[in-house]
């Protein structure tokens, strides 16, 4: 009898322990996402101060402008559905590159409205409900892995997270053109030019 429990003891610590081995993508996943967000705003935009929406859960602590944006949670659940959208699809999210292999779940730092488009750079004007976020990634200790720029869409009554991988290199000129020159510059009486 005593062989018996100490054999279902030492079963029960090794299946506890082998558990703590899943990899962390399992972890992000273990909460599913439910169909439908609903649509938070804040109530007013101050710098400095946390919003908070109906439930408490908050914004990020850093808005730009009176109008709706996901939650903290809402933001992890579309995070969610971002990795099993790429699980579905045979596409991993190659945007976050080899670290997002132990990024858990996201915490939102700044919003603004208008998503990132990947081949100018630039933040295009908001579509409906369309933000785009700088968003640490963090482990399952909540230590933060990266910070990245992520955009956010309100889809099928749901928050949608997209990656973004802006272009890093800065844009080369077109067919450049030499500054005027003016000879008569050094003397009082020369044209003055501007100096760009």
């Amino acid at each position: 009898m005593l062989g018996r429990t100490v054999f279902l003891l030492a079963l029960l610590i090794t299946v506890g322990l082998a558990a703590c081995d899943r990899p962390s993508i399992q972890y992000a996943l273990l909460s599913p996402a439910p169909a439908r967000d609903p649509l938070f705003a804040p109530k007013q935009v101050t710098p400095g101060h946390l919003e908070y929406a109906e439930q408490p859960d908050t914004f990020a602590p850093v808005l730009t402008q009176h109008r709706a944006y996901p939650t903290q949670t809402q933001a992890n659940y579309a995070y969610q559905r971002f990795l099993l959208r790429g699980r579905t699809t045979r596409d991993p999210p190659v945007f976050l590159g080899s670290t997002a292999a132990g990024a858990v779940r996201i915490r939102l730092f700044a919003c603004r409205p208008g998503a990132l488009n990947d081949t100018t750079g630039r933040i295009e004007r908001a579509r409906s409900y369309e933000v785009h976020c700088a968003a640490d990634f963090l482990d399952p200790q909540d230590s933060s892995l990266f910070r990245k720029i992520v955009n956010f869409s309100y889809e099928r009554g749901a928050w949608r997270m997209a990656g973004t991988a802006p272009p890093m290199a800065p844009a080369p000129w077109i067919n450049p053109e030499p500054a005027p020159s003016d000879f008569l510059s050094w003397a009082p009486w020369g044209r003055r030019t501007t100096p760009y």
